[in-house]
């Protein structure tokens, strides 16, 4: 069996990653607090941070694929405090790796690295962005650029994963979406025109899979359904499934008032196509909104 290293494995991508690859993998887990980690899986090491870092070169010497999916979450005001540690976590956790790579002789096949779609320009209406597609501005445009720029530093081949909304129903944003419209407060932000960029947590986890099988494939990836909505369309979809009425729709500049340079991120979420796994012929698993929602919340 082949092992694959995770970084940022208990978050929601990598808990099921786990799930979906347990029979044909072993796997090397780094987390902050390893005691707050438990596993009964065969074939899985639990490590902290600081022991990767004393001995790097022996965990990633075990490792046939590397798997960066650390960072703090996004979904806090954009203080100065704040976006210092999401671009910290990100950052550091990436060059930690990559530098384990470069100094070690008996190197991994693949280095996969986090990114997500705020890689791309917030500003500009109605445009569909591939992964040829520039990088816009802003705080998460340029967290994702940097991001992206640390991880191509592999000596290896990398790949960089774009990565949407991912509908699961215990976490993330498809749960935040449905404590929402199960308690009356359901709707969308602005005027719902701004695009939602889903993807269900099992094509998540499969394209990965996917990927590290697919050796012609690197550089960027749009983690992202091929049906591609906006954010009304989603939430009337919400709506009629669980029989809750999408009603509250707060103005656009309420959430910029509360959230500051958050607010375009989610004002003004670009639109998405995953080019290159469909020209790879990636089969998605998922891609009707409403069948998805069903199975996902039933």
């Amino acid at each position: 069996m082949k092992t694959i290293l995770i970084a940022g494995a208990t978050g929601l991508i990598g808990t099921h990653l786990i799930k979906t690859l347990a029979n044909t993998y072993k796997f090397i887990l780094i987390t902050r607090d390893k005691n707050n980690v438990k596993s009964t899986k065969k074939n899985c090491v639990i490590i902290s941070w600081k022991e990767f870092n004393t001995q790097n070169s022996k965990w990633i010497e075990e490792a046939d694929i590397v798997i960066n999916l650390a960072g703090e979450s996004i979904l806090k005001p954009f203080t100065k405090r704040n976006k210092q540690k999401i671009y910290d976590s990100r950052i550091q956790s990436t060059k930690y790796l990559v530098r384990a790579i470069q100094n070690t002789t008996k190197k991994p096949s693949c280095f996969i690295n986090a990114s997500a779609i705020g890689y791309y320009d917030h500003s500009i209406a109605n445009k569909t962005y591939t992964e040829a597609d520039r990088a816009g501005k802003g705080f998460l445009s340029k967290l994702c650029q940097d991001w992206e720029h640390e991880a191509r530093k592999a000596s290896i081949r990398t790949i960089q994963l774009r990565i949407g909304l991912v509908l699961d129903s215990k976490k993330g944003f498809l749960k935040t979406m449905l404590i929402l419209f199960n308690t009356y407060m359901g709707g969308f932000l602005g005027n719902g025109k701004q695009a939602c960029p889903w993807i269900h947590i099992e094509d998540v986890t499969n394209s990965i899979k996917f990927i590290i099988e697919t050796n012609q494939i690197s550089g960027p990836v749009n983690l992202v359904s091929p049906k591609i909505c906006d954010l009304k369309t989603f939430c009337n979809i919400l709506s009629h499934i669980t029989n809750k009425p999408s009603w509250l729709h707060p103005p656009a500049f309420i959430i910029r008032l509360l959230l500051g340079e958050l607010a375009a991120s989610l004002l003004k979420t670009p639109f998405v196509k995953p080019e290159k796994l469909l020209l790879n012929k990636y089969k998605f698993i998922h891609i009707d909104l409403e069948k998805t929602l069903n199975y996902s919340i039933k």
